[in-house]
């Protein structure tokens, strides 16, 4: 299988996993891109800028998924403190203030992953996904005939 075919089913694997556990604590169902915006907000990120950077979406798309969380009431957007020209977004609603049920069910997912694949191989995952990557790479036009794609997959 080809790493980006892993990353996505696993990926899949994680949003999966978050949803079954909002729904089993009362929160109602969120699409992938709700999802993933509360769960950059669970995990510290408080400007829509920075959320867009991180799921590689545009700054409007995020500030629609905002309004809906807003509309919603999982998410409230106010004024930052320490800069009065931005505003910043925080949990609310049956995600609990200070992002507790979040925070739970984010730790319970790893928990689970640890005692699936053990704490070496979760250690190696976040050292991976925590190295630095560098800017992604210019690979330009390739030639119409190639190496065949199985020359391609990493084999571990």
């Amino acid at each position: 299988m080809h790493l980006i075919s892993m990353l996505t089913k696993r990926t899949n694997w994680v949003q999966d996993a978050i949803q079954s556990a909002l729904d089993a604590n009362g929160v109602s169902s969120l699409t992938r891109g709700q999802l993933f915006v509360i769960a950059n907000v669970a995990a510290g990120e408080k400007r829509a800028a920075d959320i867009a950077r991180n799921l590689g979406i545009s700054r409007q798309a995020v500030s629609q998924i905002i309004a809906e969380l807003v509309e919603r009431d999982f998410i409230d957007v106010r004024e930052d403190p320490q800069d009065r020209r931005v505003r910043i977004i925080v949990l609310k609603s049956g995600l609990g203030e200070g992002d507790e049920i979040c925070s739970r069910i984010f730790q319970a997912i790893e928990r689970e992953l640890m005692a699936r694949i053990g704490s070496r191989r979760l250690k190696n995952l976040y050292d991976a996904l925590d190295a630095e990557w560098g800017e992604p790479p210019e690979i330009g036009a390739l030639p119409d005939q190639g190496l065949p794609a199985e020359n391609f997959a990493v084999t571990l």
